[in-house]
């Protein structure tokens, strides 16, 4: 007799609690189609990345600046022809396709942007527990990036700032809708205290009202430092973006001159075919 396979059920995400039956028919076209692409691609990248991983440990092959070459004849950024490479170079295929196959608790894939990152991990015990991190808590390549800059020494002369989300409007929304729930929970607090206050006479007062209050107050003097905080690492984040784009302007311009340089040499012989 034949073993029937078990199909593996995964929690719904918090987000899709509310979705009618059509737009929840919605959600699973686009997530069947999302995932098989995130499958598919990070497969092609890995088998690219192999090919420039044999190529620059093949002194026939490498050399010349051909990834260089190769890169511009494919419009693609030669840093991340590299890149690839390192995933290929520090994952075996085995090891890759057991990742790709790794599940959040929602069913979700980890990315190839999960796998390029965890290729700054120091070592294989720290990668399976950053996997069962991303795993067990569904994080997004966002987080894990913080959890690996959380983990890792950071250089004195340079500030440690979180990464930004790949959208700083949701971000603000989110902080927007935070701060609306704690002037919410205040309000809430301050009528209830001033409800006491008014139903009891000056000396009937009882001693845990006035501890209430010191309470509250240290828990809002928490949250103003917590908010202070964010504001100097968003002020960090807001140097440090300012400083690539500097460094990304004058590679830019470096790589045109080299564009140019190459295109010289080449029209001599051009001309003389």
């Amino acid at each position: 007799m034949t073993a029937k396979l078990k199909k593996i059920t995964f929690a719904l995400h918090p987000e899709l609690k509310d979705l009618d039956e059509q737009q929840r028919e919605l959600y699973l076209k686009i997530r069947d189609l999302y995932r098989s692409h995130c499958l598919e691609e990070a497969t092609k990248r890995y088998q690219i990345g192999e090919l420039v991983w044999q190529a620059r440990h093949d002194g026939n092959t490498y050399g010349e600046q051909v990834l260089l070459k190769i890169a511009m004849a494919l419009s693609i950024s030669e840093k991340t022809l590299y890149r690839w490479s390192n995933v290929a170079g520090c994952f075996a295929p085995e090891t890759f396709t057991d990742l790709m196959n790794k599940r959040t608790k929602h069913g979700n894939r980890l990315s190839w942007t999960h796998v390029e990152l965890l290729t700054n991990a120091g070592g294989p015990a720290e990668v399976d527990r950053l996997v069962e991190a991303v795993v067990e808590n569904d994080l997004s390549s966002d987080d894990l990036y913080l959890l690996i800059r959380q983990s890792q020494p950071q250089p004195a002369n340079k500030p440690s700032a979180p990464r930004l989300p790949r959208s700083p409007v949701l971000g603000l929304q989110a902080m927007n809708r935070k701060a609306a729930d704690i002037k919410e929970q205040c309000g809430v607090f301050e009528e209830g205290v001033t409800d006491k206050l008014l139903a009891q006479e000056p000396e009937d007062v009882q001693p845990e009202v006035l501890e209430e209050l010191r309470t509250c107050e240290t828990e809002l003097e928490s949250m103003i430092e917590a908010v202070t905080e964010k504001l100097e690492s968003v002020r960090d984040c807001i140097r440090m973006l300012e400083s690539d784009v500097a460094d990304a302007q004058q590679a830019r311009a470096a790589r045109t001159r080299a564009r140019t340089v190459i295109g010289r040499r080449r029209a001599p012989l051009a001309c003389a075919a």
